[in-house]
C-alpha cells in the first residue's frame, strides 16, 4: 500500500498498517517470506514480512527473466542480485558481478566477483554460472552450483550456454569446449552430480537440443534421421524422422 510521501508498506487484511510506509518501491510477498523492497534513493534489498532487511539495500535485484517448465510458486522465487550501476540515469546492474538469494531456504548467495549467474529457470536446484575471470584456465566456461547452499556443484568446464543447458528432469545437455567451435557438434547428456549418461548405439544429441518433457531430440548417425530418448539416455522414439524439433508442454 502506498502511504503518505508517496511511500510504500504493507497492510493486513483489515487495512491496518504491519510495515510502515518507507520504502521507494516494494512487491507483493504473494506465499513468500521475503521480498525485494527499494530505498528512496533506488537501492535494492530484500526484506522479511516484518520489514527486516535480510539483504541489505545496496543492489539491483532482478528475477530471471524466463521460465522453462513450469513457473515457479512465490516461495520458490530466486532473485539475481548485482551492484546497481551508478551515474548512468538508467536502473541495470553490473552482471560481471552477480549473486542470488533463493527465497525458499532464505540463502543469500553474496556478490561474486568474475561470476555471471544464469537468467533462466528450471526446477532444478542447479542452476548454471559461467567464470568471467581470467585467473585460471576456466574463464568463459559453465558450471552448476546449488541455489540452497552456494556450492558449486559442478566445476566450471562447459560451453557456456546457460539459456538451453538447464536441467530437467535431473538432466541437462551440455557441450565441451575442445569439441565446441560454434557449429553442429553434438551435445552430452549428464545427471546432477555431473557424470555422463549413456546413450544407445550410432544416436547423438542435436546441437542446441535441451530436456524437455522428459524428451531430448537426438539423430541417428547412420541415417540422418531424427528420434527421442528418455532422460536415461534410451531411444524411446524411433529415428524415422526426416526432420523434427524439441517438445513444448508434451508435443514434439
Amino acid at each position: 500500500a502506498c502511504g503518505e510521501e508517496e511511500l510504500w508498506g504493507y497492510i493486513n487484511i483489515r487495512g491496518e498498517w504491519v510495515i510502515p510506509p518507507q520504502y521507494g518501491a516494494a512487491y507483493d510477498f504473494g506465499k513468500a517470506r521475503y521480498t525485494v523492497a527499494s530505498t528512496v534513493d533506488g537501492y535494492d534489498g530484500i526484506i522479511d514480512r516484518q520489514g527486516n532487511w535480510v539483504v541489505e539495500p545496496h543492489y539491483f535485484i532482478a528475477e530471471p527473466e524466463y521460465y522453462y517448465g513450469d513457473k515457479p510458486e512465490d516461495e520458490d522465487k530466486l532473485w539475481l542480485i548485482m551492484e546497481k550501476v551508478k551515474d548512468t540515469g538508467l536502473d541495470i546492474g553490473d552482471e560481471s558481478s552477480m549473486g542470488f538469494f533463493d527465497a525458499a531456504s532464505g540463502f543469500f548467495f553474496g556478490i561474486h566477483e568474475n561470476w555471471s549467474v544464469g537468467w533462466f529457470y528450471s526446477e532444478s536446484d542447479l542452476i548454471p554460472a559461467v567464470n568471467l575471470s581470467d585467473a585460471d584456465n576456466t574463464q568463459g566456461l559453465m558450471g552448476y552450483v546449488n541455489r540452497r547452499n552456494g556450492e558449486l556443484v559442478i566445476p566450471f568446464q562447459y560451453v557456456a550456454d546457460s539459456e538451453f543447458c538447464l536441467f530437467h528432469d535431473g538432466v541437462t545437455v551440455v557441450y565441451y569446449p575442445e569439441e565446441f567451435e560454434g557449429g553442429e557438434e553434438p551435445g552430452h547428456l549428464i545427471d546432477e552430480q555431473g557424470n555422463p549418461v549413456p546413450l544407445d548405439d550410432g544416436i547423438e544429441i542435436v546441437f542446441g537440443a535441451g530436456v524437455d518433457s522428459g524428451r531430448i531430440l537426438v539423430q541417428d548417425k547412420a541415417t540422418g534421421l531424427y528420434g527421442y530418448i528418455d532422460t536415461k539416455g534410451r531411444l524411446v522414439i524411433p529415428a524415422v524422422y526426416p526432420d523434427s524439433y524439441g517438445f513444448d508442454s508434451g508435443r514434439g
